[in-house]
């Protein structure tokens, strides 16, 4: 039985992306300027989170699952969701014809376009569009993904299958043969240190970071899928990724069969988390990111001032540090 809350908004809509071209195969993006990132995530992350954070940019649009029916349809007909029917009526089943019509849409230079994705929702696709997209790859621990999915699903319909795993380590290998590599973070990291996550997700994206994709107004979006009263509540009564910090230091316990599952797969989740962005280091004044240090005789930028673990500072604690205050390009001393 689905286990779920229900709660009063965004319900009954139809979804603002809906397509009705059906098309074969899906079509390479023109070059025009545009920014057109993939997130593949696993369910029952902050994967909604990071949509929303998205959406607060002054450039950016974002789309909440356009491939579920696609999924529903011709990857898992035997899924039982509730509002499957009315995702089906919402959006096309055609997924190539998703990509095409929505994903590879033309659009104009300067634009983001974020997509969030399930990654189990990338099969039965043409791969050619992921050579003009950017794509990130949204993982969290099996354990914490399966426990959460049980609570609201049930053990009978929670399975390691569901997660999308196999298919986030597909995508990697995908993206290699196209001499392209995955941007990976973690959802541990992502709410535990959310601004130097999206700090270092835009660098690697090529996008300017905003400050605005800290915060967000209470309550659903407009661009919600339909399923978002079953799934989105944490979101929904958040403001930031500060309400997600719900994680805990260790995995939780879960019964058979499901633990013997997480243990089949953890190498994989492990060898994602070992490639996961390395967060950008917040510091309290910007102007600090680009200062010169002085070591050793060398003036050397922050990011290669290091000192030897042999060092006698190190050591003994025999050193000498001193600040230099530069005023209108020259140094007081």
């Amino acid at each position: 039985m689905f286990r779920a809350r229900l709660t009063s908004t965004l319900v009954g809509k139809s979804l603002p992306w809906k397509r009705t071209l059906v098309s074969n195969s899906s079509a390479p993006v023109a070059g025009d300027g545009a920014v057109r990132i993939n997130l593949w995530s696993s369910p029952r992350c902050a994967s909604t989170s990071l949509m929303y954070a998205f959406a607060q940019r002054s450039d950016s649009t974002v789309y909440d699952e356009p491939l579920y029916a696609h999924y529903l349809v011709n990857i898992n007909p035997a899924a039982l969701r509730p509002y499957r029917d009315e995702v089906i009526k919402a959006q096309n089943s055609d997924g190539n014809a998703v990509v095409n019509d929505l994903i590879c849409a033309p659009s104009q230079r300067g634009k983001v376009h974020f997509f969030k994705h399930m990654a189990k929702h990338l099969q039965k696709l043409d791969h050619e569009f992921l050579t003009n997209t950017k794509n990130v790859i949204l993982c969290r621990h099996p354990a914490e993904v399966l426990s959460s999915w049980s609570a609201t699903l049930g053990d009978a319909q929670t399975s390691v299958k569901d997660i999308g795993l196999d298919q986030q380590m597909s995508l990697l290998e995908i993206l290699r043969s196209m001499g392209q590599e995955a941007i990976v973070i973690t959802n541990d990291t992502l709410v535990r240190r959310p601004e130097g996550t999206l700090r270092a997700l835009c660098a690697a994206l090529e996008i300017e970071f905003e400050t605005a994709m800290l915060k967000w107004p209470k309550g659903g979006r407009h661009e919600d899928g339909l399923w978002a009263r079953y799934w989105y509540h944490n979101t929904h009564a958040s403001t930031g990724f500060s309400a997600h910090s719900r994680t805990n230091s260790t995995p939780p316990v879960l019964p058979e069969p499901l633990k013997s599952e997480v243990e089949l797969v953890l190498p994989s989740f492990e060898q994602l988390r070992a490639q996961q962005l390395k967060p950008t280091p917040v510091l309290p004044d910007e102007r600090n990111r680009h200062i010169w240090v002085h070591v050793g005789g060398l003036l050397l930028p922050r990011s290669e001032a290091k000192v030897s673990v042999f060092d006698s500072s190190v050591q003994g604690g025999d050193a000498v540090w001193e600040g230099l205050r530069v005023y209108k390009g020259k140094v007081f001393a």
